[in-house]
């Protein structure tokens, strides 16, 4: 045996010594915990005996899929640069399941010091759920109007607090007050186009028209629409429609932007332009024949809403396009339905506005 010890390569005597000291330390190990084991249960009372995962030897070094593992629970900054105070506070915005769990997190909150985003969301989350609050009917825990009542107040409360905070640097809102354009203008910056465009349509859905707010939003994001996403203009077209909020620097740069990017555009987001203009009477014509001509091929992917509220729009604007109504009455003939009795009425309200006649889609509509 001690010939054939001689005739071992280096290497395969260094990994014999290294698999028995692997086996002489784990045996070591588990004797110790099988002592340690032994001795706890017989120690103090209420002392529990340790579990088979925990006489378990400690790996001397993390394997890569530990490593992998651990890194995870890694506080890390997000793709839109949050720390770990910002990302706890998202996940609690988006993860609330009720109207009141949503306003607990307002409780005793500095919303001043919370990152854009958050206030973004806070303000959205909070309209979506009052929203669908509204929409169903349903009433918050309590009895009568009055607990109702008081909801709703909590809820304007927190959005004005928010919305407050956001513009809280704004020059109109520091007038005398010394700031420099440069700190005045700092906070609006911070925000994304995606967040100032749920700001607005959160505002819409709560109903919440503050002027010298929207006057404020909308005066900076005419100067920033260069990067807004054809939704980011879609949404926030409908939120100013819907709270009935004119801006003319913010619709004349809409009417500057948007003809070059229609094809971006879904068919949606055709549809709240043009539903958006009608509201807010912007008879842009520039604007208004260029989304017509390019919406009108595509009518046949709108929903019957949208079809409705479109033609609803160019007759509110007196606006006649002959390729988009004769198009758009095709579509309705063949589609009549899907259309609500709502949307049957805004549509041929819409074609008596601009007197275009379609016979067909008269005939479908019986006498």
């Amino acid at each position: 045996s001690s010939v054939a010890r001689a005739n071992v390569s280096p290497r395969v005597a260094m990994a014999n010594n290294l698999v028995s000291g692997i086996r002489v330390a784990a045996s070591q190990s588990w004797q110790r915990c099988l002592r340690g084991a032994a001795a706890s249960s017989l120690g103090a009372e209420g002392a529990l005996p340790l579990s088979t995962a925990q006489c378990r030897p400690k790996a001397t070094s993390a394997t890569f899929a530990d490593e992998v593992s651990q890194k995870k629970h890694l506080p890390r900054k997000n793709s839109v640069g949050l720390g770990v105070e910002e990302s706890r506070r998202q996940k609690q915005l988006t993860s609330a399941a009720s109207l009141s769990d949503l306003l607990k997190l307002f409780a005793g909150s500095n919303v001043s010091t919370w990152a854009p985003i958050n206030m973004s969301t806070a303000l959205h989350r909070l309209a979506k759920h009052w929203h669908a609050r509204v929409r169903t009917g349903s009433r918050p825990a309590g009895r009568g109007d009055d607990a109702r009542k008081g909801e709703a107040g909590r809820v304007n409360e927190a959005a004005a607090r928010i919305t407050q905070d956001i513009c809280r640097e704004s020059p109109m809102l520091l007038i005398g007050k010394g700031h420099s354009e440069e700190l005045q203008q700092r906070r609006l910056d911070q925000f994304r186009a995606l967040e100032l465009a749920n700001v607005i349509y959160a505002l819409s859905l709560l109903r919440l028209r503050d002027t010298m707010v929207l006057q404020i939003l909308c005066g900076h994001m005419a100067r920033r629409l260069d990067e807004f996403s054809e939704q980011h203009i879609s949404n926030s077209m409908y939120g100013l429609a819907l709270l009935g909020y004119r801006h003319g620097g913010f619709l004349r740069a809409v009417g500057t932007r948007v003809p070059d990017m229609l094809p971006e555009f879904s068919p949606q987001g055709l549809a709240n332009v043009l539903y958006g203009l009608g509201l807010l009477r912007h008879g842009d014509a520039t604007l208004l024949n260029a989304v017509c001509e390019h919406a009108a091929p595509r009518l046949g992917e709108f929903t019957a809403q949208g079809l409705a509220n479109s033609v609803y729009a160019m007759g509110l604007l007196k606006h006649w396009h002959e390729v988009a109504l004769e198009a758009a009455c095709m579509q309705a003939t063949g589609r009549l339905s899907e259309f609500t009795p709502q949307n049957i009425s805004n549509f041929t309200y819409g074609l008596a506005l601009v007197r275009f006649e379609h016979p067909d889609f008269q005939y479908c509509l019986g006498p």
